[in-house]
């Protein structure tokens, strides 16, 4: 990898487990406008950091790709457990189905077990599968959470998710 004060850059055809193996006492990962080809290429960045706690996302972005996800396909448990996540997103990434894989991941690998604050700010229009997805990361964090902050773009539209978020509503 490469190394700086501020920023390490990986090559996703490379084996990121071998290139970040070295970082072992790393507890928190801030992740800034960086581009993803797929959500596995963000989960294997985080399981290779093995003391991983806090996770920093802000506004990633998807490369362009034409890989089409298998919406059955059995989520893999994680020796990730987060304490913290602060994601910062736009539309286009929550919208995509590698963003909700990759909150479908969160929320069924076990990584968010141990959360006790999440925080999504900048939502805008989601999709009722887009809030199925936060809505499995709050609750496999239900027993542990002690700060929830979900932040509304100016483009955020409550009603598309207002059924599954809050059904008592209905």
């Amino acid at each position: 990898p490469i190394l700086s004060s501020s920023l390490i850059s990986l090559a996703f055809t490379t084996n990121v487990e071998t290139s970040l193996n070295g970082f072992s006492a790393v507890t928190t990962l801030n992740i800034y406008t960086s581009a993803f080809a797929h959500h596995n290429d963000l989960r294997r960045t985080m399981e290779a950091l093995p003391r991983l706690e806090v996770l920093v996302l802000d506004m990633p972005r998807w490369m362009s790709s034409k890989t089409r996800l298998d919406p059955n396909q059995p989520v893999a448990p994680t020796s990730v457990r987060l304490k913290a996540i602060f994601l910062t997103v736009n539309a286009a990434w929550l919208q995509d189905h590698r963003g909700v894989a990759f909150l479908d991941w969160l929320g069924l690998s076990g990584a968010a077990q141990s959360l006790q604050k999440f925080m999504m700010s900048s939502m805008a229009i989601l999709t009722d599968r887009t809030c199925r997805a936060v809505q499995g990361v709050i609750e496999a964090s239900a027993r542990k959470l002690e700060q929830l902050t979900l932040g509304s773009g100016p483009d955020f539209d409550y009603s598309s998710c207002e059924s599954t978020l809050y059904p008592s509503r209905c």
